[in-house]
């Protein structure tokens, strides 16, 4: 993979292990000739979907202190997590749905597009 590593990173593994609130998508980072650094996400359309609706819930909270919130101000952004979660792991379950993968089938894609990147 150092071929890879040279011009960028491909971000693969969080369609199967996302993070934070469920975000999932394979990613490229590419590196310009300029030197900076580009990301290309590849998502599916379910997962788009669910991003536009959960950035909305995000940007009210971005930015914020966890340390400084009220008790009560945590257990909304906790809510709010939680929804996001929910929607997330819903839009994942619907793509599964709507092609006919299981995760074990994407773990196998994942595997045959590193060998592909790597020659």
């Amino acid at each position: 993979m150092a071929d890879v590593n040279d011009k960028g990173e491909e971000k693969l593994d969080k369609l199967i292990k996302p993070k934070g609130r469920g975000w999932r998508m394979a990613a490229i980072d590419l590196r310009a000739p300029n030197g900076q650094l580009l990301e290309y996400q590849i998502l599916p359309l379910e997962m788009n979907e669910a991003g536009k609706i959960e950035h909305q819930m995000y940007k009210q909270w971005r930015g914020k202190d966890v340390s400084k919130m009220t008790s009560a101000m945590r257990n909304a952004k906790d809510e709010a997590d939680a929804v996001a979660a929910d929607l997330y792991f819903d839009a994942w379950a619907a793509y599964l749905a709507r092609t006919g993968q299981t995760n074990e089938i994407v773990k196998q894609i994942i595997k045959q597009a590193r060998s592909a990147i790597k020659e």
